[in-house]
């Protein structure tokens, strides 16, 4: 019998070890996938710390801009992406500091924040919980489609 060869994983600054870290998080990487990440914690650390924040600015986004029925579904779906980063970050480095502003240097002005001029493209938006498929249309910066709108995309994507 050939003993197997060990597990030879991506380098951390390649593109293949980031994939690696979205396998980890989704729960799909084998054990001597773990394992190499584990050999390059601080890489594990940096790329996690970026899927955070992609994660934060995508779960405003979908809070900001989804409405309707399917609001519950698809932020339960970027809440728990999110939770699953969250946590794998605390195990590794311990529960995020206390970051609460000091409200007496926070000033009582309120903040303009100006909307984009260019609005989003409205896409066709697929979501999936046991045993159903949700579709929505919506997007960064974009309108979100009504019943008509996404039976028409489902049409010309020839799922209808």
């Amino acid at each position: 019998m050939i003993p197997s060869s060990p597990f030879v994983g991506p380098p951390p600054s390649s593109r293949g070890f980031a994939d690696l870290v979205q396998r980890y998080v989704d729960g799909f990487a084998s054990e001597s996938e773990v394992e190499h990440l584990t050999d390059h914690q601080d890489a594990l650390i940096r790329v996690l710390l970026r899927l955070l924040d992609d994660a934060d600015e995508a779960l405003e986004s979908v809070r900001s801009r989804v409405s309707g029925s399917e609001r519950a579904v698809v932020l339960s779906d970027f809440e728990d992406e999110h939770q699953r980063i969250d946590d794998l970050l605390t195990s590794l480095i311990g529960p995020p500091e206390d970051t609460t502003p000091d409200r007496s240097r926070v000033s009582s002005e309120p903040v303009l924040i100006e909307e984009p001029e260019t609005p989003g493209t409205t896409q066709l938006q697929l979501s999936w919980i046991p045993g159903r498929i949700l579709a929505w249309s919506g997007g960064d910066r974009a309108p979100s489609g009504d019943a008509d709108d996404i039976r028409t995309r489902l049409e010309s994507a020839g799922i209808a």
